[in-house]
């Protein structure tokens, strides 16, 4: 972690309110006058280090498992500052807006960069209620649809238990070659697996039709991810800017701070 961040981060928000008031009538906001507590004060940021610091733990905890949980709490430290610095830079803004950082149809931007539970101990320091609309069990809800079919309800099971186990299928059933087994064999293994994992025949065909060859594995994934986008794009056209302080996407949602519209979440 960088440091100085924290004073290099003060010093960016008093440089910003010191050109917004050129005419000596610009009066920093609350939000503002929140940062610049948190920033200047090092007993402050450290609580705020703290407090996210936990919540990244116990949200870890539940993620992750064994040897996994303390490499990711690890890496996470090390990015812990920067991290919270750019967090209270953005929250102290009238208006809530991350910069986009578009890797084909993904948008890697500073809200995806940690679980939602991290994001809303950081808004609450401002003040702000986040409210999250996503696109539930996204990648297989596409892959139904696309094939003119609805998802079964409890797809992945009670809780999501299968959740993982059908991840790891839908990013493994492609054919290896490095592998000494026979195609043919490879292919037959891979639909036993996606039958005993619930996945309706005419999904599994359309898997295999189109992707079991696929040269990349990364294949299935970026087919996913364009209609996605497209997914969250039609989302955010139902968002009436004007109830919210913040409109920010995420991969497969939207995060909404203050939100003051109501959604009809059948549609």
């Amino acid at each position: 972690a960088d440091e100085g961040c924290q004073e290099k981060s003060l010093d960016h928000l008093l440089r910003f309110i010191a050109d917004k008031n050129y005419n000596g009538l610009y009066k920093a906001t609350e939000r503002q006058e929140l940062a610049i507590n948190i920033l200047s004060d090092s007993k402050t940021f450290n609580v705020v280090l703290k407090d996210v610091r936990k919540a990244y733990k116990t949200h870890a905890i539940k993620k992750y498992s064994g040897k996994k949980i303390a490499k990711k709490i690890v890496l996470f430290e090390k990015d812990l500052v920067d991290f919270v610095c750019q967090w209270i830079l953005t929250l102290s803004r009238d208006r809530i807006l991350v910069a986009p950082k578009w890797i084909a149809d993904r948008n890697y931007n500073l809200a995806c960069r940690k679980g939602l539970a991290v994001l809303n101990v950081l808004a609450d320091k401002f003040g702000l209620t986040i409210t999250e609309i996503d696109i539930n069990n996204c990648y297989p809800r596409l892959l139904y649809a696309l094939n003119k079919l609805v998802l079964p309800q409890n797809f992945y099971g009670v809780d999501k238990v299968n959740k993982k186990i059908i991840s790891i299928a839908l990013n493994s059933f492609m054919y290896k070659k490095e592998y000494r087994t026979p195609l043919k064999i490879q292919k037959n293994q891979s639909k036993i697996r996606l039958v005993k994992l619930g996945f309706d025949e005419v999904v599994i065909k359309f898997l295999m039709d189109k992707f079991f060859l696929t040269p990349f594995k990364g294949d299935v994934f970026n087919y996913f991810a364009h209609f996605e986008r497209d997914l969250i794009d039609q989302l955010i056209e139902l968002v009436d800017m004007d109830k919210n302080e913040g409109c920010v996407r995420r991969h497969d949602s939207l995060i909404l701070f203050n939100n003051e519209q109501e959604f009809d979440l059948s549609l």
